[in-house]
């Protein structure tokens, strides 16, 4: 079933239900969901569950490269300097 039918489920379209979800978080969908991705990849490197490369397979990005490029963009720095700072 693709989004758009379990939008419709709900009795809205898609885009509606998107405003509607940033309207009451501040936050766009993917924004969101990237965001808990990220606490997670934190939870996993913290926990040692992994590689970065597992860990992003793991959680469905599309490469590690990719996951290390929204963990900087949501965390404010790189995964290698976040483990360095001790944040684990």
């Amino acid at each position: 079933m693709g989004e758009f039918s379990q939008s419709a489920q709900l009795g809205i379209s898609l885009p509606h239900l998107c405003r509607h979800f940033k309207e009451h978080t501040g936050k766009t969908v993917a924004t969101y969901i990237n965001e808990v991705k990220i606490d997670e990849v934190k939870r996993l490197l913290a926990a040692g569950e992994g590689s970065v490369l597992e860990i992003s397979v793991r959680l469905g990005f599309s490469s590690a490269k990719y996951m290390a490029a929204v963990f900087r963009r949501v965390v404010g720095v790189g995964i290698g300097e976040w483990r360095k700072s001790g944040r684990l």
